[in-house]
Formats: structure tokens, C-alpha cells, sequence
């Protein structure tokens, strides 16, 4: 009787810890896929081409160090949806780990450029100089294009420093 007891009391203690373990490892998951808020807001943009276009925006953010402070939100991803019958019968999304700072169309082309937002993204990226990375919308698709390759990026580029594509306000 008395071996029954210890066996007993033994897979006591084994099921606690099994059940400690499983919330353990329950709360980790959880902490490991809240990898931070989604922050949404639409802006209306002026294109070169004069007309004016509602962009909506999509961040995932993350708390962290931006090499300058403590920040609620450090963008990690960001999407960009257009609704440009033009180009796409359905919104076009771009979806990169960077900044957009220009949307814009250019010679009958779609062109978004972005910036890496933290030292980790531009890193990633292989710290590109100018850290300028150009999009064109292609055959349905985003294909990044290289600076130094592509004619139609020098107006791109141009529009990052004297913007022809500017943010008019947040709606």
C-alpha cells in the first residue's frame, strides 16, 4: 500500500509540472506571435499627373529602441492598397518591411519608393546608398528596380527631392 501511495504521489507532481509546462509554454507563443499593433489610416496624394488618389496605409509596429529613443511604434511592415482601375481590376497592395515615400505615376507606370525605417531594415537590406528602394507595378506584380539601372527612377528619384506625388493630409 505504501508503494501505492509514493506511485501516487509521483504522478501528482508529474501533472502539475506537465500543466506548468503547458501554460508556460501556452504564455510564450502568445508573447511570440503579438508581434505588435496594426495601425491603419487612409491619405489622399497628388500625382504628377494631377489627379488626387485616396491611398489607405497599413503598419505593423513594434515597441523598441530607434537608435534615438524608446518608440511606441517602429514600423516593421507596411502595406500600401491603391484602387487604380488602370493598372488592376482589384486594389493593388505593396507589402514591404519599409517606408513609402513617394507613390507616384510616371510616363503611363506605377512607382512606390521606400525607405528603411530603422538601422535593422536597412541592414537587412544591405544598406543600399542612396537607401532610396524603388517598386515599379509590372505584369500584376511589384519588381523592385535598381537606381542606377533605370531611366524612369531618376524622376522617381526627383520626386523624393522635390516631390511631384505630395501627401496632402491624412483623411
Amino acid at each position: 500500500m505504501n508503494k501505492f501511495r509514493e506511485l501516487d504521489s509521483t504522478r501528482c507532481v508529474a501533472g502539475s509540472l506537465g500543466v506548468c509546462l503547458a501554460i508556460w509554454c501556452a504564455c510564450a507563443l502568445a508573447a511570440c506571435s503579438s508581434s505588435g499593433k496594426i495601425v491603419s489610416w487612409q491619405e489622399e496624394v497628388k500625382l504628377s499627373d494631377g489627379r488626387t488618389i485616396v491611398i489607405k496605409h497599413q503598419e505593423r509596429c513594434d515597441k523598441g529602441y530607434s537608435g534615438k529613443r524608446l518608440e511606441h511604434c517602429i514600423a516593421r511592415e507596411h502595406w500600401v492598397t491603391l484602387d487604380l482601375p488602370e493598372f488592376a481590376a482589384i486594389p493593388i497592395v505593396w507589402h514591404q518591411s519599409l517606408s513609402p515615400i513617394v507613390v507616384n505615376i510616371d510616363a503611363g507606370k506605377l512607382y512606390v519608393v521606400g525607405l528603411p525605417p530603422t538601422g535593422r531594415e536597412d541592414e537587412m537590406l544591405g544598406r543600399p546608398r542612396p537607401p532610396y528602394i524603388g517598386f515599379v507595378w509590372q505584369g500584376g506584380q511589384w519588381k523592385q528596380i535598381a537606381f542606377e539601372q533605370t531611366a524612369r527612377v531618376k524622376v522617381v528619384v526627383a520626386s523624393v527631392m522635390q516631390p511631384t506625388a505630395v501627401y496632402l493630409r491624412q483623411l
